[in-house]
């Protein structure tokens, strides 16, 4: 699965980092790994790709859902810090992580290539980014 955004879990996490253990404090954290991506998706699209898919499917297909771009925890967490106008998180080290789940999440890259459901679906991304889902969010909900 990748990670669905949308504006009342991004709203959240604006008031997590605003408080005293968020970014504000220089609390929050973000795991620096080199080289390592998770896809995304905006909610909006996934529900516009489902509706498109009742119309027309394909029977035994998978489809991956996902964004245009792949990116890395850092990469997402600086452009939204940005656009917070606060500081960016500090780096947390994969080497320094507990065993767990957490740590076995890194162990992995996530990128999802989503050129088969753009070209069955004949799809466009309302948001083929986390740049333009998070614009929208900060934009025109915070």
């Amino acid at each position: 699965m990748i990670g669905e955004y949308f504006q009342k879990r991004t709203i959240y996490l604006y008031k997590f980092l605003r408080t005293d253990v968020g970014l504000k404090t220089g609390q929050a954290k973000i795991i620096k790994k080199e080289k390592h991506f998770f896809s995304r998706i905006h909610v909006e699209d996934i529900a516009n790709i489902l509706f498109i898919s009742l119309k027309k499917f394909k029977t035994n297909e998978i489809f991956n859902i996902s964004d245009d771009q792949p990116a890395s925890q850092e990469e997402v967490a600086v452009y939204g810090a940005l656009l917070l106008k606060m500081n960016k998180p500090n780096p947390l080290k994969i080497e320094d992580l507990e065993e767990g789940m957490l740590k076995d999440f890194y162990k992995e890259s996530k990128k999802v290539d989503n050129k088969k459901i753009k070209n069955f679906f004949n799809y466009q991304f309302i948001y083929p980014s986390y740049k333009e889902g998070l614009d929208n969010i900060v934009n025109d909900f915070i």
